[in-house]
């Protein structure tokens, strides 16, 4: 008996050791990758903060306040872009990987004085969970679906700032469908899916920073009509633009100034444009007037990618508050890629498009649908994504 314990002692020691010094290698593992993940979410807060510069060096801090200093067996790779993963090569995002030589005591017996123990994290700046917001603080059916509307939030949320108790509202068939639907106030009406969280805390306007275009003479001093096929240049307006049912316009990207006369597309135009943002306001001698997109007109919009309207496709005065409607309508293959900012102004969508916008966000003091649409979230790989409409986050 006495000879078998002796053999059965190593096993049984080596096996006690094993499983103690994996303990060990498995909670460093875990602390190793929370410093990682909180040292890749350091480096994506650092650029929302347009810090481009010195990220690394807040990076190496937040590791070593999680217990990681680089230097003393301790290896920290910040790559920018990752190196490996799905995100491989995406100057959006951060790859941070630390490595660490730990000591092992009971397997020191067994020739393994140590292990090399690895956390990775990638992080970077993406969406936001809502994409429609609603800002009016008090407005009775701030958010309203009515008839046989459908709004469809693909893998976003709605937030209505409205204090009241029908805040928000469906009709009849109105249905909205979001991730989530959160009301400051009470809602009315069973088209909700998901039920609403109602009494959430009011949000402020995440764009309210956003400085206005300076002001520039008129490059156009009437209403500029578009009854045939043409290009436009970025310039100030006033007097605004209307493209007729003949008219077919391409817009040369850069800034587009509405001082008065607003933004009149009729119902068979045609209006096309990258790079572009659309700033309405009133002028000396025209006054305000909302964007209309009227049925059976075709727009394809995209914001642009850089500079400080990055992601701005729409920005209404925040002087000018009227009760007229911007409408949004037009065809199946209408698509508005980037921010519909109208914090003072009134939306409407109506008709039967199916898409009121591709990777973008609805901000506006009220919203209202009369149609079937789509909005699709900001994709986390978006070229146009504004960065105070943004949060840092962990990917892989």
């Amino acid at each position: 008996m006495v000879a078998y314990v002796a053999v059965l002692m190593p096993v049984l020691l080596g096996g006690l050791g094993l499983a103690i010094d994996n303990g060990r290698l498995y909670s460093e593992r875990r602390q190793m990758q929370t410093a990682a993940d909180a040292t890749a979410i350091a480096v994506a807060q650092e650029w929302r903060q347009s810090n481009t510069e010195g990220y690394e060096t807040a990076a190496l801090e937040d590791a070593a306040l999680n217990g990681f200093e680089e230097g003393g067996g301790v290896d920290i790779d910040i790559n920018v872009p990752p190196e490996s993963g799905p995100r491989a090569g995406d100057s959006k995002f951060v790859e941070v990987i630390i490595r660490e030589e730990v000591p092992l005591y009971f397997m020191k017996a067994f020739n393994k004085a140590s292990s090399i123990v690895e956390s990775r994290a990638v992080a970077g700046l993406v969406p936001t969970d809502a994409c429609v917001y609603v800002l009016d603080p008090t407005a009775q059916n701030a958010l309203l679906a009515a008839g046989d509307a459908r709004l469809t939030l693909e893998g976003c949320g709605i937030h209505v700032n409205s204090d009241h108790s029908q805040a928000a509202r469906t009709i009849g068939g109105g249905v909205i469908s979001a991730s989530s639907v959160g009301i400051v106030g009470d809602y009315n009406g069973t088209g909700f899916f998901p039920t609403p969280q109602t009494g959430v805390y009011s949000s402020p306007d995440p764009l309210a920073g956003l400085a206005a275009p300076s002001g520039t003479s008129c490059t156009y001093t009437e209403t500029v009509e578009i009854t045939t096929t043409t290009t436009l240049n970025p310039g100030t307006y006033c007097g605004g633009i209307r493209v007729t049912a003949t008219g077919s316009v391409t817009l040369n990207s850069g800034m587009y100034v509405l001082k008065g006369g607003g933004l009149d597309v009729h119902a068979g135009a045609t209006l096309t444009g990258s790079g572009v943002t659309f700033y309405n306001t009133d002028g000396p001698d025209h006054g305000f007037s909302p964007f209309e997109f009227r049925s059976t007109s075709t727009s394809n919009l995209t914001a642009p990618s850089g500079g400080t309207y990055k992601g701005i496709l729409f920005f209404q005065d925040r002087g000018i508050s009227t009760n007229d409607d911007n409408i949004f309508a037009g065809t199946p293959d209408t698509t508005f890629t980037g921010v519909l900012y109208l914090p003072t102004g009134n939306v409407k969508y109506v008709g039967t498009s199916g898409t009121l916008a591709q990777e973008s966000m609805l901000m506006a003091r009220t919203v209202e649908f009369r149609g079937t649409a789509d909005v699709r979230m900001f994709a986390e790989d978006t070229d146009v994504l504004p960065t105070a409409l943004s949060v840092a986050r962990v990917v892989e």
